[in-house]
């Protein structure tokens, strides 16, 4: 079933192929199965307010913004999925740039984030699809940078007065918006990847052109479970809560055997159990690095010396009996897991 403004499903109906303003698919809805129910919805915009213009004043070529992309996120019914991956950004740079001298200042230092995100949403043909992981990231120094020398460039070293207030023309003044902007910069890269998750699952345009937003809003259908669905579920609930029966696992509802379950017994069965060697803190260790290897959740500037450890343990089977590498490499190990998120996390014996 298809709802929403009459006004809506005909715009939506009428549009042709490849119209900048319409991110439906009617065949699909049309056929949804009676357990899901399709709305389509509007989302109506400023073009000076929702969307940025990264073209040229002749040519504008306009870019929708992250307050803009979360509304749609929200009419759409896009939700997120997985979990994110945070980076932190390490780089050598010639700091001589922000102190305003001469001489080079190499420093090692933090100059930003990137995150990795996943978002989910329920597909015109009822299918709940999530998007391919997506990054943002957010270089800091290269930002301000690019701000510094532009106002150096406009004011020929400061030395000619400029249209615009100078906002960068002492040391201090760098250091702190240096320091503002690494404030926001994790905000700045998830709201990049999370922009970039909802606008591969709704299919819209990186960029828009005038012509393509004159009529001031877009159209996307949303998906979710109908109310006939729901009210049937509800009432063969209260039908089995009626009769005493305890509700079935999940697994059981799917997988639900039509008879009794025979146990096959083969000889021999107990005694392998029993023989299989327990895994020595050694291999527990090896294995739970390769996991958050695998997960991609250890932090940047803890990769060098955990890959230390894992080629160490590795390459010594008796790595537990060294009274001096030994412990370094738990200490090591503790330091890692103390940055990682609880959920993601390997229980384990190794400490």
């Amino acid at each position: 079933m298809i709802q929403g403004k009459q006004e809506n499903i005909d715009r939506v109906k009428k549009a042709k192929p490849g119209d900048p303003a319409v991110y439906v698919n009617m065949d699909a809805i049309e056929q949804l199965p009676d357990e899901y129910e399709s709305t389509i919805v509007d989302v109506d915009f400023d073009i000076k307010r929702d969307f940025t213009n990264v073209g040229s004043e002749s040519k504008p070529s306009w870019y929708p913004t992250v307050f803009f992309m979360n509304r749609i996120a929200d009419r759409r019914g896009i939700v997120g999925h997985g979990k994110a991956v945070i980076e932190t950004i390490y780089e050598d740079v010639n700091i001589s740039l922000m102190e305003m001298c001469d001489e080079p200042k190499p420093m090692h230092m933090k100059v930003g984030y990137k995150i990795t995100k996943q978002g989910a949403v329920l597909q015109e043909d009822g299918v709940f699809r999530p998007c391919s992981p997506r990054t943002g990231m957010y270089n800091v120094w290269e930002e301000c940078c690019l701000l510094w020398t532009k106002e150096e460039m406009y004011t020929e070293g400061y030395t000619k007065p400029n249209k615009f207030p100078n906002k960068y023309d002492t040391k201090w003044k760098r250091r702190n918006h240096f320091q503002t902007e690494m404030d926001k910069a994790l905000g700045t890269a998830d709201s990049v990847a999370w922009s970039k998750c909802i606008r591969e699952l709704t299919g819209m345009q990186t960029g828009y052109s005038t012509e393509d937003l004159k009529e001031g809003k877009l159209y996307f259908a949303k998906i979710r479970r109908s109310k006939l669905a729901i009210k049937a579920e509800a009432a063969a609930n209260l039908s089995r809560i009626s009769k005493g029966i305890e509700a079935p696992e999940p697994a059981a509802i799917l997988f639900a055997p039509t008879e009794e379950p025979v146990q096959e017994v083969f000889p021999g069965t107990e005694e392998v159990k029993k023989a299989e060697p327990v895994k020595s803190k050694r291999e527990q260790f090896i294995a739970v690095i390769e996991a958050y290897k695998a997960e991609n959740i250890i932090p940047e500037d803890a990769k060098v010396n955990v890959e230390a450890v894992y080629k160490w343990l590795k390459a010594f089977p008796k790595a537990e009996d060294d009274k001096e590498f030994w412990p370094k490499a738990i200490q090591i190990l503790r330091t890692l897991e103390t940055v990682i998120p609880e959920v993601g996390r390997i229980k384990h014996d190794i400490y």
